[in-house]
């Protein structure tokens, strides 16, 4: 499970980086949500994320507030994952 959650982390990374040459991609959302999917696996891109975090909430709240919704929501989804994996 936690090969597919880094690989689906980097491929957000992927396509976030080619979203923000193509118009019709969200690239900076995609970047964001990639980040997000990897920083629930690693310790230290979670501490980065943190960082990240407290510095765009001093320049820019709704920014922060963005983020955070958007890590509840990949947390929420990882859970519904996990609690899937089990059932079956």
């Amino acid at each position: 499970m936690k090969n597919i959650i880094h690989l689906l982390g980097w491929l957000f990374i992927v396509a976030g980086v080619i979203g923000l040459f193509l118009p019709f991609l969200q690239g900076i959302a995609l970047l964001v949500l990639g980040i997000a999917l990897i920083s629930f696996l690693s310790p230290r891109t979670q501490q980065k994320v943190e960082y990240f975090k407290k510095v765009l909430g001093h320049y820019w709240p709704a920014g922060a507030r963005f983020l955070a919704v958007l890590e509840q929501k990949c947390e929420t989804v990882l859970v519904r994952i996990m609690r899937f994996r089990k059932g079956k």
